[in-house]
């Protein structure tokens, strides 16, 4: 997992984590999504990651990670709304930290 720092729902308020104290020692499975709430993520791509999360478990990944550009209210909002709660952790790089460092 590359390094950086990103924002997190945690008990009601916003908690920036890292990624290497979080991630590391696991194999992760991540994505990027462009924006919580547009309409192709949230009726497509959220349900099918939702509905395929315990596959991907079962073949050796300890976590799956969604990254968006929102801020930490909206995904968590986003990720209630899309019952995710459970098996995606979702984060938020409004800052791109790691995408600008990557070249993405």
């Amino acid at each position: 997992m590359p390094k950086g720092v990103y924002n997190t729902m945690w008990n009601e308020s916003i908690t920036r984590i890292d990624a290497q104290g979080v991630f590391n020692h696991q194999r992760v499975l991540r994505f990027t999504v462009p924006g919580a709430f547009a309409p192709g993520c949230t009726q497509e791509h959220r349900p099918d990651h939702v509905r395929t999360a315990n596959e991907i478990y079962k073949n050796e990944f300890g976590i799956i990670a969604s990254l968006t550009v929102d801020d930490a209210w909206t995904i968590n909002s986003w990720v209630q709304l899309t019952n995710a709660k459970g098996p995606i952790r979702t984060r938020s790089n409004g800052s791109h930290d790691d995408e600008s460092k990557r070249d993405m």
